[in-house]
């Protein structure tokens, strides 16, 4: 991996600004077989960064139906006085690199601190590129023992999920769910706090079990799937998680994300400059700022609608 790395160094250093490996690099890279998630703190950071995470909570962006995840991350990072930690090195992602709003280096996985009133730390992890194929649920595993391993307490993963698979009893109220975990469901804090019922298809608890009730085209219907993985393994790992979702289309989904991002706001407790304590998730989305690189999104054909 040393030749690769110091690529990707040579690449931050004469700023480029997005690459797209070639499709062999791609494939030996996967050769190399499954390999841990390792975290790279940013440079100039304490060595000391990688210990900070007792006792946090972990949202994680799920590439999923529109991009709805990154795009809300994305308001959170603009919104909530984010601080760049580092990034994971997750071999299971696509390689991806480009930059951010201030033209600093990124890649498939960045890591941010949020800004929140919780007495919990809240980080979160905005991934730009999913998993090669066949590689989700290895990611899944590699990423929750990695948030286990270091410290975290609770992982909040955030999806879409396709808004034509719903029946009938999914199109009226709350376009957003929530699932919990096998493990410890009931201490899902994050859960608790979140303004959205239970997803159909859930035991008591609160944990999936499919059902008939169930939406159609869920990521949870695959055991495969980046998320079922994800929520899967809190058995294992002894992690407390929870999958927040929200139904969307494929398109323009920047009211998608800025409410979903709310949501977030509030479950997490989380600061947003200009909000004022406990406001209501329409107050929130209008002191959202969004990302500048969001005004080179292509508007409807004039006259299409």
């Amino acid at each position: 991996m040393m030749k690769f790395n110091i690529y990707f160094d040579f690449m931050a250093r004469v700023g480029l600004r997005s690459v797209v490996l070639e499709p062999q690099i791609h494939t030996h890279l996967a050769k190399l077989g499954k390999m841990d998630v390792e975290f790279v703190a940013r440079y100039g950071a304490s060595d000391s960064a990688s210990k900070s995470f007792d006792g946090s909570v972990l949202l994680v962006a799920s590439v999923t139906v529109g991009n709805v995840p990154q795009m809300a991350v994305d308001l959170l990072l603009t919104s909530c006085k984010a601080t760049h930690v580092g990034r994971l090195r997750a071999p299971a992602l696509l390689p991806f690199v480009g930059c951010d709003e201030s033209g600093s280096l990124v890649t498939a996985a960045e890591l941010y601190r949020l800004d929140s009133s919780s007495e919990r730390p809240t980080y979160v992890l905005q991934q730009r590129s999913p998993p090669s194929r066949g590689r989700a649920a290895e990611h899944a595993n590699a990423l929750t023992k990695w948030a286990s391993a270091v410290g975290f307490v609770e992982l909040v993963v955030l999806a879409s999920a396709n808004a034509a698979g719903r029946k009938v009893r999914q199109m009226f109220g709350s376009n957003a769910r929530c699932v919990r975990g096998a493990w410890a469901p009931e201490k899902a804090g994050v859960a608790d706090a979140y303004d959205a019922p239970t997803l159909e298809g859930c035991d008591e608890n609160g944990v999936w079990v499919d059902s008939d009730d169930a939406p159609a085209f869920l990521p949870l219907r695959r055991k495969e799937s980046f998320v079922r993985a994800a929520l899967d393994m809190t058995l294992e790992t002894k992690l407390v998680c929870s999958l927040l979702l929200v139904f969307a289309h494929e398109g323009d989904n920047t009211n998608d994300a800025a409410w979903f991002a709310a949501l977030v706001v509030r479950a997490a407790s989380l600061n947003v400059v200009g909000a004022p304590v406990n406001a209501t998730s329409e107050a929130v989305v209008h002191c959202f700022v969004p990302p500048e690189s969001w005004a080179a999104l292509a508007p409807p054909p004039p006259g299409l609608y």
